[in-house]
C-alpha cells in the first residue's frame, strides 16, 4: 500500500484442504473431492515471501478473516495466528468452519486470540447432515457446536457465533427445525440457496414443485415468527428468495460463483434502496455471502434499511451479527445508534455514540459517511436530550465539513437560536 494507508480486514483463503466431501462443493474446495476427482494436490501458493511480506501489515489491520477448505487443519492458518500471538497482536479472527475439528491445537490458539466462528451444518438430523457433509460424524459436530458456543460465552461474546444452511432439494423441510435449534442456541442464521448442480438445487425444480416449497415454508413462517426473535428476518428472507424465484425476478438472486452458491450484491442493494425498493434492497443485501469482504456492509445496511422500516428485530438481528464478526468498525455501531434513537431508547443511542467516539480514532472520522454520520446523531441524540448547545455546535461542525449536507441543513434551521 502506499503511505501510511493499510487495509484494516484481510481475508485469507490459503488452502482448499478440507476433511469433508458436501455433495454441493468441488475440488476446488475440498482435497477430498480434488482427490476423488483423480486430480493432484493443489501446489501450495504461499511461500516464506507471503508470510514475510504478511508481517508487515498485521500490525495495522483491525479484523483477520479465514475461509476454507477448513482452516482449522490447514498450516497456513495456524503460522498466522502463530504470527500474531508471537507479536502480541489481539486481532478479532472470524473462521468459516466445518465444526469437525475441535482439539487442542484448536483450544491453543482460542485461549491466546479472539474468534468468532460461521458454522456450516446444513441440517440438524443425523441422517440430513451425514448425507451432504460426507465424512462428518453428526455427533461430533454437534458436540463441538456446544465447544465453540462455550467459548464465546465464556468470553462474553455470545452473539458471535453463526451457523450456515446451505439450501438443498434434500435440506429444505429442515430450515423451520434448523432456526428453532439456531435461536435456542443463541446462534445467528446465515442460509444460501444452493443453485448448482442442478440436480441438488431447489432453484431448477418444476414450478409446481417449488410452488410447495414456498408455500410449506411460508406457513412455518407465520408459526415460527413469534419465536425467533434474532432470526425471524432471516427466515423471512429465505421465503422471499424463493418467491422472487418463482416470480422469475432474478436481479433478486444476481450472479452465481463456480460454488454455485446465489449472490446478492451489495452494490445492487443500494441501487434498489436508492430506487425506494427497500424490500429487495434488504434481500439482496442479506444474500452477500458471510465470506465476502462486503459482508460486514451488507448486514450494516439491512439494519438501517430495517430500522427505517420499524422491523427492529430483523436491525437488531443483522447489526448484532455484523458488530460481532468486526467489533472495530463504526458502521454498525452508529446503525446501532440510528435504532437506539428512533426507539426512543436515547440514552443508550448517546452509550453507543460515546463508545464509538472513543475507539475509532480521526482515521475513521476522516472518512465523510462515518465522521458526518457520527455528528449528525451526536447532534440528535443531544437535542433529545435538551443540550442544545452541544446540539449545535456538533451540526455546526457536520456543515463546516460539508456546507451541502441535507440533514444537518435541516437540523441547523430546525434548532432554536443561542
Amino acid at each position: 500500500t502506499a503511505g501510511d494507508t493499510w487495509p484494516a480486514r484481510l481475508e485469507f483463503a490459503l488452502s482448499n484442504t478440507c476433511n469433508l466431501a458436501c455433495i454441493m462443493c468441488s475440488g476446488t474446495f475440498s482435497s477430498v473431492i480434488r482427490a476423488k476427482e483423480g486430480l493432484p494436490p493443489m501446489v501450495p501458493a504461499y511461500g516464506e515471501r507471503f508470510f514475510t511480506d504478511l508481517a508487515e501489515f498485521l500490525p495495522h489491520a483491525r479484523s483477520l478473516s479465514f475461509l476454507g477448505g477448513e482452516p482449522f487443519l490447514q498450516k497456513e492458518c495456524y503460522r498466522i495466528w502463530d504470527m500474531l500471538i508471537a507479536a502480541d497482536h489481539r486481532l478479532p479472527c472470524h473462521v468459516t468452519t466445518n465444526g469437525s475439528v475441535w482439539n487442542a491445537k484448536v483450544e491453543r490458539v482460542l485461549k491466546e486470540l479472539p474468534f468468532s466462528f460461521s458454522i456450516s451444518i446444513d441440517g440438524v438430523r443425523k441422517q440430513t447432515v451425514e448425507a451432504i457433509r460426507l465424512n462428518v460424524d453428526f455427533d461430533t459436530l454437534m458436540a463441538n457446536v456446544l465447544h465453540f458456543r462455550d467459548y464465546l460465552h465464556a468470553a462474553g461474546r455470545p452473539q458471535a457465533l453463526q451457523v450456515n444452511f446451505c439450501v438443498l432439494r434434500s435440506n429444505w423441510q429442515e430450515l423451520p427445525e434448523f432456526f428453532s435449534w439456531a435461536e435456542g442456541l443463541g446462534a445467528v442464521v446465515w442460509t444460501s440457496i444452493v443453485a448448482g448442480p442442478d440436480l441438488l438445487s431447489v432453484l431448477t425444480l418444476p414450478r409446481a414443485e417449488l410452488e410447495k416449497i414456498v408455500g410449506s415454508l411460508r406457513a412455518s413462517e407465520a408459526e415460527l415468527a413469534p419465536r425467533l426473535p434474532v432470526n425471524a428476518g432471516r427466515f423471512r428472507d429465505v421465503v422471499r428468495q424463493l418467491e422472487a424465484r418463482l416470480q422469475g425476478d432474478a436481479a433478486t438472486f444476481g450472479e452465481t460463483d463456480d460454488f454455485g452458491v446465489a449472490a446478492g450484491g451489495l452494490a445492487r442493494a443500494y441501487a434498489l434502496a436508492d430506487r425506494g425498493d427497500v424490500e429487495g434492497a434488504i434481500l439482496s443485501a442479506s444474500a452477500v455471502d458471510v465470506g465476502d469482504s462486503d459482508w460486514y456492509s451488507a448486514q450494516a445496511l439491512v439494519g438501517g434499511l430495517a430500522t427505517d422500516r420499524g422491523e427492529f428485530a430483523r436491525a437488531e438481528s443483522s447489526l448484532a451479527a455484523a458488530m460481532a464478526k468486526e467489533p472495530q468498525r463504526p458502521e454498525g455501531p452508529l446503525r446501532l445508534a440510528w435504532l437506539r434513537l428512533v426507539q426512543e431508547r436515547v440514552s443508550d443511542a448517546a452509550a453507543v455514540l460515546a463508545d464509538v467516539r472513543g475507539r475509532i480514532g480521526e482515521a475513521w472520522c476522516e472518512v465523510p459517511e462515518i465522521g458526518e454520520g457520527l455528528l449528525l446523531l451526536e447532534a440528535r441524540v443531544a437535542r433529545q436530550q435538551g443540550d442544545l448547545a452541544l446540539a449545535r455546535r456538533r451540526v455546526e461542525d457536520l456543515l463546516s465539513r460539508n456546507p451541502d449536507h441535507a440533514a444537518g441543513r435541516t437540523l441547523f434551521r430546525e434548532l432554536p437560536r443561542a
